[in-house]
Formats: structure tokens, C-alpha cells, sequence
């Protein structure tokens, strides 16, 4: 019985672990990678490197987020391309981006507005205002760099980070406000943030990344030193060339570093795929919409109740309301923010992977947009229309499903009242008329970048593998954490075997 258990056990180590271990390779760089978005964010790599799925294509890959047309006429488009500078109808376009940092993780721009004669673009790399012929950096009170959104409420113009409302003073300087918590608000936070931040080590800061760092070092020896013992072995035996003491020290080598790094690491293994695996759907679906309490004494054990938890805000002028989305839901308070913030008995549904249009249509509606689609949200009459099917929808209770049939990343009306939505793989398509959308400038469809980090994040996800396997990539994650664990566990079993035998020879 004990033999047939440990017979299992290497069945199970060995084929499974063979396939697993180079698909491990490439999760373990990446991973470390997507750690340090700061340090890698000027690197980029030709899209051409990439499936042709990544390509720019109409507009697709949330090349395209919003517009803006100033009092002057003139309109510009933004996205995670940039700023363009084009026509009322969309047609042609030039680049309005000169003096943004012009990698492509720093360009991402998620709104321009016009305040006082004066252009104001938040952008990922922060808050950028129009000086002449170039974009000139604008220094904030906070420590964010991202600045995801701009409004003007009463006359004065506020940028939202994701986790502080800043506003500009009559002096023209910027001061934090503080947002109060909101009405009966728990010191809670998403299971999928929880999740993900344990998975990077994030939940403990940089030392808490640094620890996972080195254990996506480990993951890499342990997958390089599995292959090398599984084929060294038998090139040995075959080829005369390979029988040489350096090659039979290098199996050596990679048995012994295997066991050892193995032995103790297995547990922290097993805990850093299980976590993985809910990051992505399908898995990832059933805990979208849950959340739990702060983890005390962690990254976001913190006395800002909003810490990363601000995506976009807009001003309603005819209900004196104040409205954000939140990564908990929709909430609103009174201008000036003296007034209590609460959240909103109906909610529409919005993407744990947050929202992307967000429009006041007239007084108290509203167009919300996300991967999980387009909705019209009236909350004083708890209803929700889905714009792209026509039909009523469920109130979303803040979230709805990651990736919808329509995945929207933008949207934008033009001079002839011509609304274009874009979905982030198909791009640019009309919604109530037959008018196309203006092409793609070609130095972004033939030269167009990705930043290391984003492609990092593609391989790390297994999007990248969609090319190949089509929708059935997403069960490569999920597989992948299970087979990880199932791995490491017959791994320790078969060690412990093994070092069992070796006390009892001795």
C-alpha cells in the first residue's frame, strides 16, 4: 500500500510537474515583473512582438477612453494611447502628447478638461496641464502618481486619485480633502484586492513584494532545475558528448537545489497558486462582488477609509449631488463635502475591473460603462437599462460580471450627436446609426508599443495564450494553481520518502 501511495506520488510530481514547469518559467518572470511597475515603466516592446490580437486596430485595446471639445472648438481625443488632436467628426487625428513621458504606461490618459482657458490632463504618470505647445507635470499634495479623473464642481476644479479628492485653490495651488467615510461603512476591502495583494506581496508593502520576488526566483530554479534532471539524464545515456563530469555535476546540481529549495518552500508554493487561481475568471467570478475585513497591521490597515478605493466622480448641478464610483459602489455627497457620504440604494452593475464611462444624460441620469457593458442608471427610480441590448437590467449592488458580452472601454459623442462606443477587443462601433469612426493614425497600427509591464501582465494572466486556445485560455490559470499545488505536495511527499530510507541506511 505504502509502495503503490509513492508510486502515485511520483506520477504525479513528475508528468504533470514536466508540463507545468515551463509554463512556470514564464509566470515567475512576469510576476516579478508586474512588481515594480514604477522601475520598468519607461520600458516598452513592438506590439508586433506580440499575438496579433494585441495589435491597434479601430481603436480596440482601450486605445480610445473619452473626448473633449473645448469652448474654442477644438476637440481632442485621450485613451491609453495618448492625447489627439482631431475634428469635430472624428475623422483624422495628430498627436497632442508632446511633452508626456511617451512610454506607453506613462501616456495612458484618463481624462482632459478645459478650466479657466487652461487644458488639465490626468494622466497614469499624474496631473498634467497645457503650456504653449507642451504638457507641463503638475505637482500635488499626495504621493499618487495616477490621477484618474478631473471635474469641475462649482467653479472649481478637483483631481481624483485613487484614494484622495484634491482641489485647486483660488491661489491656484492644490489641497487634499479629507472624504469622510460614508454612512454605516465597514473597514473592508474587496475580496479580490485581498486576494491579489497577498498573491504580489502587496498587502505588506515593498518588503511584502520583495518576499514574493524571491519566491518567484525560487518557483523559476525549481521549474529550470526540474527540466534539466528530467532530460540530463537521458541525453547522458544516449549521446557520448553529453557524458562528461560537468553535465553529470549540472544533474547533480539540479536534483540537489530542486529537494532543498522544495522542501521548504512548498507550503508558501501552494498558498501563492491558490491565490493566483481566483484572480481570474472563471474562478474569479463567484468572489467578484464579496468582500472582507482589513487584514490588521497590512498596506491597507490605514485611517483613509477611500485608500484605493476611488475610480471616477461626476457633479450633477440639478440634484446638488456629488457621485463616485468606488470599488464598494456608486456613493454621492453634497458639494463643498460637508455632507454625509452615502451610498446609493440602486447600483448599477460595474467590472471588478472598474468603470470607464461615466456621463450625466440629464438631471439624476446617468451612463455608466465597464467590462461588464453599458448601462443607463436612474437611482432615485432604482433603474437600470442595458444601452446595448435595449433592455431592462438587475441592479448590479456595485459590481457586476469582470467581462460582459460588450467589454467597454470608452466612449464618445460627436459635433452630429453620433454616440461611438469601444469595446476593448473589437474598438470603435456606432451605437443607433451606420457613421464609422474615423481610422487609426498608421504610427500606431505599424508602430505601435506595449509596455513591458502590461505585456508581463498578458503572460501572467495566460491571456497571451488566447491566440492559440481561443476562450479555453482561461482555464490555464486555474488548472496551472491546482496542478502547482498538487506538485508541490507530491514533491515534499516523495523528499520525505526518500529522506526516511537515507536515516534508516544510516
Amino acid at each position: 500500500m505504502k509502495k503503490q501511495r509513492a508510486k502515485t506520488a511520483r506520477r504525479l510530481h513528475k508528468w504533470p510537474g514536466l508540463i507545468l514547469a515551463f509554463f512556470l518559467l514564464f509566470f515567475s518572470v512576469s510576476g516579478i515583473f508586474l512588481n515594480h511597475r514604477q522601475i520598468i515603466s519607461n520600458t516598452d516592446i513592438p506590439r508586433k512582438w506580440m499575438p496579433e490580437s494585441y495589435h491597434y486596430n479601430n481603436w480596440n485595446l482601450a486605445s480610445a477612453r473619452g473626448s473633449l471639445t473645448t469652448r474654442q472648438g477644438k476637440t481632442y481625443l485621450y485613451g491609453n494611447t495618448g492625447i489627439w488632436e482631431t475634428d469635430s467628426l472624428f475623422s483624422s487625428f495628430s498627436d497632442f502628447s508632446s511633452g508626456i513621458p511617451q512610454s506607453a504606461d506613462r501616456l495612458k490618459t484618463y481624462k482632459i478638461i478645459e478650466f479657466n482657458e487652461q487644458l488639465y490632463a490626468a494622466t497614469h504618470n499624474g496631473l498634467y496641464t497645457r503650456e504653449g505647445d507642451v504638457w507641463k507635470p503638475v505637482e500635488l499634495p499626495v504621493k499618487e502618481n495616477r490621477v484618474v479623473d478631473l471635474h469641475i464642481i462649482q467653479s472649481e476644479l478637483y483631481a481624483l486619485t485613487r484614494s484622495h479628492v484634491i482641489r485647486q485653490t483660488a491661489s491656484e495651488e492644490w489641497e487634499s480633502i479629507e472624504l469622510p467615510a460614508a454612512a454605516g461603512q465597514r473597514k473592508e476591502l474587496t475580496l479580490f484586492r485581498t486576494l491579489w495583494d497577498i498573491h504580489s506581496g502587496e498587502i505588506f508593502g515593498l518588503p511584502g513584494r520583495l518576499f514574493v520576488d524571491a519566491m518567484g526566483i525560487i518557483i523559476f530554479i525549481l521549474s529550470l532545475s526540474g527540466i534539466i534532471f528530467f532530460f540530463n539524464p537521458k541525453l547522458i545515456r544516449k549521446f557520448k558528448k553529453y557524458r562528461t563530469s560537468s553535465t553529470k555535476r549540472l544533474t547533480r546540481w539540479a536534483l540537489h537545489y530542486h529537494n532543498w529549495l522544495g522542501k521548504y518552500t512548498f507550503i508558501i508554493i501552494g498558498l501563492v497558486a491558490l491565490t493566483g487561481m481566483f484572480l481570474r475568471p472563471p474562478l474569479l467570478i463567484p468572489i467578484a462582488g464579496t468582500s472582507v475585513p482589513v487584514i490588521p497591521y497590512t498596506h491597507y490597515d490605514r485611517p483613509n477609509p477611500w485608500y484605493d478605493k476611488l475610480r471616477a466622480m461626476l457633479y450633477d448641478e440639478d440634484t446638488k449631488q456629488i457621485l463616485f464610483s468606488t470599488s464598494e459602489g456608486m456613493f454621492y455627497t453634497s458639494p463643498g463635502f460637508e455632507g454625509p457620504v452615502k451610498k446609493f440604494n440602486s447600483q448599477p452593475p460595474v467590472s471588478v475591473m472598474g468603470i470607464t464611462v461615466f456621463d450625466k444624460l440629464a438631471a439624476g441620469d446617468y451612463l455608466v460603462g465597464s467590462f461588464s457593458g453599458l448601462y443607463r442608471w436612474i437611482p432615485e427610480q432604482h433603474y437600470v437599462m442595458d444601452m446595448i441590448s435595449g433592455r431592462p437590467a438587475k441592479n448590479g449592488g456595485g459590481t457586476g460580471n469582470p467581462f460582459g458580452g460588450t467589454a467597454v472601454s470608452g466612449f464618445v459623442v460627436d459635433a452630429q450627436d453620433h454616440a461611438c462606443l469601444f469595446d476593448y477587443n473589437r474598438g470603435a462601433g456606432s451605437l443607433g446609426h451606420n457613421r464609422k469612426f474615423g481610422k487609426m493614425p498608421e504610427e500606431l497600427t505599424d508602430h505601435g508599443r506595449i509596455s513591458l509591464w502590461n505585456a508581463s501582465l498578458e503572460v501572467h494572466t495566460a491571456r497571451i495564450y488566447s491566440a492559440l486556445l481561443g476562450d479555453f485560455y482561461i482555464l490555464i490559470v486555474p488548472l496551472a494553481g491546482a496542478t502547482t499545488i498538487m506538485v508541490a505536495i507530491s514533491g515534499y511527499i516523495i523528499y520525505r520518502k526518500r529522506d526516511r530510507k537515507n536515516v534508516k541506511k544510516t
